[in-house]
């Protein structure tokens, strides 16, 4: 019985001696990360930035002359154009942008309906705005990865 007692001691010592190196371990890990440094130059993180580690995207709404515009005529269409670039601002070629009319669906709707769209070589991902309902205003999202598993979303007020 007293060599299961030691045995238990020491198995007991071993695991509180693991858990104490496997804990100082991630925090000298994680400290050591915390350089300041963030990928953009050294520079510390401001406002903005942390979308920019993960790439960015910017939406826009475009009449079919390519002018920028806030209301989509009952009698026309627009179009929701999204430019997706990597942290360096480099035009990301196929990424899968989703799009989605997210406030107040009475102002218009999208095609393809389910919003899905690919970027081109110059980083343009589009899909066509309907207006809806005269007088109705709502929001357009577009949302995207570029890097890792970090969704970046941009959204742009419209009216029919």
């Amino acid at each position: 019985m007293k060599l299961n007692l030691t045995c238990m001691k020491q198995t007991l010592t071993f695991i509180a001696c693991f858990r104490t190196f496997f804990i100082s371990t991630m925090v000298l890990i994680m400290v050591s990360g915390c350089g300041g440094e963030n990928g953009l130059g050294g520079a510390p993180l401001g406002p903005g930035d942390i979308s920019r580690q993960n790439g960015s995207i910017t939406l826009s709404v475009k009449n079919g002359a390519g002018q920028d515009i806030s209301r989509i005529p009952s009698e026309s269409v627009g179009f929701a154009i999204a430019y997706v670039a990597d942290p360096s601002g480099r035009p990301v070629p196929n990424a899968f942008v989703t799009f989605a009319i997210t406030k107040n669906l009475l102002a218009g709707s999208l095609s393809p309906e389910n919003g899905f769209a690919a970027t081109d070589n110059s980083g343009i991902a589009r899909v066509t705005v309907f207006p809806g309902s005269l007088g109705e205003s709502g929001e357009i999202a577009a949302t995207t990865t570029v890097v890792g598993n970090a969704a970046i979303t941009d959204t742009i007020a419209f009216s029919s």
